[in-house]
């Protein structure tokens, strides 16, 4: 699945927009999977030029270097598609690209898991203090697939026996957490008082009886 694209890039005020290489970037780049950046030479006076581009990640203080890679011969206007993986416990990245004739691109993009949606269901509506909660749990990545990273929550927890009636809700963050995106997703649920309604059916099919002459007794 496609993620949705966008270009980026900053012009200083002095600085005409031909004078830019065209990059295409994804919103995030994904950690633990293989991204891909889309860069192509803007039309000048250079049919054909060499394309450097680098990509360093960052976790706290700490910088890595990870694609270092030098396109050679490229004709302008064409777009040339670049993949490279990203590891885990990634923070964030800087893409700078240096294409010949052309001002230096660079940018900083946010690092997110890949969590396209991530589907929640508790195995009841509404429960009572001192109840046990049971979550079923279908994480998709963007590609449709199953997601096979870390999700910090618990699948089955108990509700304290004195507690706050009224609507529960349960968050599901993918790890690592990054301040900057977004990624919460979560299945509400009702705590209450409540009786189950005491009720008793009674029936009885003998050999050969059709099910439709069948009859069923409710004692409530």
């Amino acid at each position: 699945m496609l993620l949705l694209l966008w270009a980026l890039w900053s012009l200083p005020p002095d600085t005409a927009a031909a004078s830019l290489p065209l990059v295409v970037l994804p919103p995030f780049f994904r950690p633990n999977a293989t991204n891909s950046i889309v860069v192509a030479a803007a039309k000048s006076k250079y049919d054909v030029v060499d394309i450097h581009i680098e990509i360093r990640s960052f976790k706290g203080n700490e910088a890595s270097v990870v694609l270092v890679e030098k396109l050679r011969s490229k004709k302008a206007g064409v777009p040339n598609s670049v993949s490279f993986h990203l590891a885990d416990n990634v923070e964030n990245a800087e893409l700078t690209v240096s294409v010949q004739g052309h001002d230096r691109f660079y940018t900083h993009v946010r690092v997110s898991p890949d969590v396209a949606a991530l589907h929640l269901q508790t195995d009841k509506p509404a429960y009572r203090a001192g109840e046990t909660v049971s979550i079923r749990a279908l994480p998709l990545t963007y590609d449709g697939n199953v997601f096979d990273g870390v999700i910090e929550f618990c699948l089955v927890f108990e509700l304290p026996t004195h507690l706050l009636y009224g609507q529960w809700h349960v968050l599901a963050t993918p790890m690592p957490v990054n301040k900057h995106v977004r990624a919460e997703h979560k299945v509400e649920f009702l705590v209450k008082d409540y009786a189950l309604p005491s009720f008793k059916i009674l029936t009885a099919v003998r050999e050969g009886q059709p099910l439709s002459s069948t009859e069923i007794t409710v004692q409530a």
